[in-house]
């Protein structure tokens, strides 16, 4: 088993596998607060530092250089969040 701290993901750039294309740099990394696992990254990219998300799940390898993926494009961070947000 591999462990990773989350600092050394912070700055890790996400390419798509798929395409080859940079999609960003890992901002921050999300954590289900029952289990405490992994659920997504924040993935930031251009000028205005928009923010976007990557799925843990989605995530094909976590290399020394970069975290690969097969997608093309990262979710909108609104969007997702309104869809993984269970309501109280």
């Amino acid at each position: 088993m591999s462990i990773k701290r989350a600092t050394e993901l912070i700055g890790k750039t996400v390419m798509s596998a798929t395409s080859g294309e940079k999609l960003g740099s890992v901002a921050d990394v999300l954590l289900d607060d029952v289990s405490r696992a992994v659920i997504a990254f924040i993935v930031t990219r251009g000028l205005l530092k928009r923010e976007d998300v990557l799925p843990a799940g989605d995530v094909q390898s976590v290399g020394r250089d970069a975290i690969m993926t097969a997608r093309t494009s990262l979710v909108g961070a609104r969007e997702w969040l309104s869809n993984n947000t269970a309501s109280d």
